[in-house]
């Protein structure tokens, strides 16, 4: 995990250039995703379950996108945000060169389809809800 002191939030540069990407709403049929531009205050995030590949709605939905950094980024090359894979489990979009590019450029790992991805990471932490569920009680 990368960890921020003092007024550091500053994110790893795989996430800096994310946030920076602008995404292509359509009206409904694209990608609904709009990152922050730096980490939240660790004293506002404490308890906050730490996974770079989490995703957190702002109405409660959440659920496992990618198993790593790399896998994020290739989810989001072939054009689908995690809000899409997690409320409408949609896994083909409209893949835009600047995310392609950054995903190529930051990957660790060779691209594979967003489903594979998804699938794999949603097998491997299959009570991820239910964990949440648990805490919030």
């Amino acid at each position: 995990m990368i960890e921020t002191t003092g007024e550091d939030r500053r994110f790893p540069p795989a996430l800096a250039d994310v946030a920076k990407v602008e995404f292509d709403y359509d009206d409904g049929e694209g990608v609904d995703f709009e990152p922050y531009g730096a980490l939240d205050p660790a004293e506002e995030t404490t308890d906050w379950p730490r996974h770079w590949t989490v995703f957190q709605g702002s109405e409660g939905e959440r659920g496992v996108v990618a198993g790593n950094l790399s896998g994020f980024l290739w989810v989001l090359a072939d054009g689908v945000g995690p809000l899409e894979v997690v409320e409408f489990q949609q896994y083909e979009g409209h893949p835009g060169p600047a995310l392609t590019e950054l995903a190529a450029r930051h990957a660790t790992t060779p691209r594979r389809a967003a489903r594979e991805i998804v699938t794999e990471a949603q097998a491997e932490f299959p009570a991820f809800s239910d964990g949440i569920d648990a805490l919030c009680r």
